[in-house]
């Protein structure tokens, strides 16, 4: 991206000379989210015949956000996800 904004700069279809220095030379370690469980527990934790109910199928959904997305516990309580209307 760097070298892009420089080719940029060069051939002046860019008004500012110093848009390449915007973006930063190192990025932050990429962290994964820690895997707690065993597929096995994952497994019987989400199986079917506990989520056949809407709240049901919210519990699944809220487990799911939390193992694989790593959200956090309070971040999926204070979550709503209710059909906003469009103004």
């Amino acid at each position: 991206l760097r070298i892009f904004m420089l080719f940029l700069e060069e051939t002046d279809l860019v008004q500012n000379k110093a848009l390449h220095l915007a973006v930063p030379k190192s990025f932050a370690k990429q962290v994964s989210i820690v895997t707690t469980l065993s597929d096995a527990a994952v497994d019987k934790l989400t199986s079917d015949g506990l989520f056949k109910t809407n709240a049901g199928l919210r519990d699944k959904a809220m487990i799911f956000l939390a193992l694989r997305l790593g959200v956090r516990k309070s971040d999926i309580i204070n979550s709503n996800f209710a059909p906003q209307e469009v103004v």
